[in-house]
């Protein structure tokens, strides 16, 4: 049954429990409506609630928290500590900053202006506190951040060759400097308390969002568009001993891969695009790259293209290809025009 319900756009998006005791309970509810063309994130419904009777009752926090509409807010209970609470908000403008209360969230301070990058605090926004060591938590963001002050200053912990885009933290039992990191490119772990992370290559977590194939002989190819891991290529099957292996696998185009094509006369002809429109023919025998991307007419404003932009090869003529943003686009020339 539904026990803390505000208006039809708004609904919880965090939740944190008192270690000492299970009734206790904090949540953050979020006032948002998305749609292809528009965000609204936040109004007068987001806001931080507690509840010291397993949810029948709710309070609503107000004291030190910001007093205008907030967005995205993620929430963390010290287990060292668990009075103290910690809050990373969003505020309009993609401003905002995170927040710590040391009594139970009856009053809250703001420690600093430190938000989360990228597309937005709406997309990265959880915060994560370390079991061993009071103050220190972590938030997702582009590149992992952390506090060693409770929030007050801020640093990247990232290594040189670790994929960005961080969405959880998980912490070991009896191992205080061990960390499990998710991102969009896979699962790494930490030994040394983040300075250096491992990376996993045997997990098949690749999130491919659209697939093409070819008609090459003996065995066909696959080309597939995945998210934030740019768009792959690679062969179906393989008369190699040890079957197919990743470094059968190449990158044909950077960035969030989506929609893609193989020309069906020519499989060395693959067409690939990352986010925002941007469109490349890779020629399979030489390796180059050409980027295709439709451009304004002269005195034409830009053209808008969706975060994956459609394409489709005409099954008549292997030579025109179709292509979407704001206007559909043709060419008869693979994209030279």
């Amino acid at each position: 049954m539904q026990i803390l319900s505000k208006g039809p756009y708004t609904g919880v998006t965090d939740i944190a429990f008192d270690p000492r005791n299970p009734d206790i309970i904090y949540v953050a509810t979020h006032q948002r409506h998305r749609t292809v063309w528009a965000l609204v994130n936040g109004g007068p419904e987001t806001g931080i609630f507690k509840s010291i009777d397993a949810g029948k009752n709710w309070k609503e926090l107000k004291s030190g928290l910001p007093g205008e509409d907030m967005g995205k807010i993620a929430l963390a209970v010290s287990p060292v500590k668990p009075d103290v609470i910690y809050a990373s908000i969003e505020l309009s403008g993609r401003t905002g900053g995170f927040w710590r209360s040391e009594n139970g969230g009856q009053s809250w301070s703001k420690m600093s202006d430190y938000v989360s990058g990228g597309t937005g605090p709406h997309y990265y926004q959880e915060i994560y506190c370390d079991p061993y060591r009071f103050d220190v938590v972590y938030q997702a963001n582009v590149r992992l951040g952390r506090t060693e002050d409770g929030g007050k200053t801020w640093q990247t912990v990232e290594s040189r060759w670790k994929h960005v885009d961080n969405h959880v933290v998980v912490f070991r039992p009896n191992d205080p400097d061990f960390l499990l990191v998710g991102c969009d490119g896979g699962l790494y772990r930490s030994f040394d308390f983040g300075q250096t992370f491992e990376y996993f290559p045997n997990l098949p977590l690749t999130q491919f969002y659209k697939v093409d194939v070819d008609y090459d002989k003996p065995f066909y190819n696959l080309v597939g568009g995945t998210q934030d891991n740019a768009t792959q290529y690679g062969p179906s099957r393989t008369a190699n001993v040890s079957s197919i292996r990743n470094s059968d696998w190449q990158t044909i185009v950077g960035g969030d891969g989506h929609d893609c094509a193989i020309d069906p006369e020519d499989p060395n002809i693959i067409y690939g695009e990352s986010q925002k429109g941007y469109l490349k023919r890779f020629d399979r025998n030489t390796g180059e790259a050409i980027d295709i991307r439709p451009r304004p007419a002269k005195g034409e404003d830009d053209l808008r293209f969706n975060w994956d932009s459609p394409i489709l090869i005409n099954p008549h003529s292997h030579t025109r290809l179709y292509y979407g943003s704001k206007k559909l686009h043709r060419s008869d020339d693979r994209g030279d025009s």
